[in-house]
């Protein structure tokens, strides 16, 4: 299967679990809309280089269910409506 067509939201996964004492560990979230306010009024150079620069995003692999898969998209790292918001 080849697709072009990647999810808009992704959830990333631990790559490797926490070794300690209580076999736990601590989770992070952020506000990634925040985030990249913050860096728009802070660094609006920085901010402009990650609308403006496509960022080829690729995952080959197989699935049970689905089968061999190779997904490619190229987008900016962020993304700005243009238009009108809902």
């Amino acid at each position: 299967m080849f697709s072009i067509s990647i999810s808009k939201v992704q959830f990333l996964h631990c790559i490797r679990q926490h070794s300690g004492a209580d076999g736990g560990g601590e989770n992070e979230f952020s506000d990634a809309f925040n985030a990249a306010e913050m860096l728009r009024e802070e660094s609006p150079e920085d901010f402009k280089v990650l609308v403006e620069t496509p960022v080829t995003f690729w995952d080959v692999g197989a699935e049970e269910e689905h089968g061999d898969f190779h997904k490619v998209r190229t987008v900016p790292t962020i993304k700005v409506r243009t238009g009108p918001s809902r």
